[in-house]
């Protein structure tokens, strides 16, 4: 079950940032460059134009926080094992 979530959490995380990245595109080009080289300018993209990045931005923490408990689902037997 983690690693379903772990997979899952990817795929919508991987979903919000790809619509994140084309709405900083849309926007100027030198907003996309940024955030293809530099990951935390897409983060400050999504935080300066809200309005219209709400959504993906969500959707790439709603992915971050499904891989995320995931992640601790799989670990919990290695942790009681051990």
């Amino acid at each position: 079950m983690g690693m379903a979530l772990v997979i899952l959490g990817c795929a919508v995380g991987l979903a919000g940032a790809l619509w994140l990245l084309a709405l900083a595109f849309r926007e100027h080009i030198g907003w996309g460059v940024g955030a293809l080289l530099f990951a935390p300018v897409l983060a400050l993209f999504a935080v300066l134009h809200w309005d219209r990045a709400q959504t993906p931005a969500l959707l790439n923490l709603a992915g971050l926080a499904l891989a995320a408990i995931g992640v601790f689902m799989g670990a919990a037997p290695m942790r009681e094992a051990g």
